[in-house]
């Protein structure tokens, strides 16, 4: 539920400025409609997920079909993926794919090696989920026109990846304290220019 939080209050904050937002995410009982709750400017769009319970995670084939499809009617300006797992990315590189917009990738979580994975009870499942978590967690994001980050510890693995930091204050910005989202770098040639960051 963090990265729901960090992409509500972010949205929410455009939404207020006079912004369109939208916020999709894995409905919690949902298997096959799409549930939509418009709060002004704010859409709040719960996603199908065919999974159960904790399982309802980012890994359900399905979920990441039913998003590319809904996302395929929608005008966007900019996507701003709140992690990597399947059902977030692969609508996100698709609609971007589609549209030419910029992608922008959250990290608030370390799941892959060193991370969470580390504390799944069973050896079995670490071996299994290791590389897999690692992978997603990692292969899509400096195929992303920036990255944000929730840490300094996020921020250096982003870098490590090929991130390099700008020298400008904006790339270390808090733009919300209570979620405390930092603009560890941008790429050029999207129309993003790190020197449009305002706080908000």
């Amino acid at each position: 539920r963090g990265s729901y939080w960090r992409a509500f209050y972010l949205a929410r904050a455009l939404a207020e400025r006079g912004h369109y937002a939208t916020v999709l995410f894995t409905h919690s009982e949902s298997r096959w409609r799409f549930h939509v709750q418009l709060l002004g400017r704010l859409a709040l769009v719960g996603a199908p997920d065919l999974l159960a319970g904790g399982l309802r995670s980012g890994w359900d084939p399905y979920a990441a079909f039913a998003r590319s499809a809904w996302l395929q009617a929608m005008r966007v300006d900019v996507i701003h993926a709140f992690e990597c797992r399947p059902s977030v990315i692969v609508p996100a590189l698709l609609t971007r794919q589609r549209t030419d917009v910029p992608l922008v990738i959250d990290w608030c979580d370390w799941f892959g090696a060193g991370g969470s994975v580390e504390e799944r009870p069973s050896r079995l499942q670490r071996l299994l989920l290791r590389p897999v978590e690692t992978l997603f967690e990692e292969r899509f994001r400096t195929a992303a026109d920036a990255t944000t980050v929730i840490n300094d510890v996020l921020a250096r693995k982003a870098i490590a990846l090929g991130w390099i930091r700008l020298r400008s204050r904006a790339s270390t910005m808090a733009v919300i304290p209570p979620i405390g989202l930092l603009i560890v770098g941008l790429r050029r040639g999207k129309g993003l220019d790190y020197r449009l960051i305002r706080r908000l």
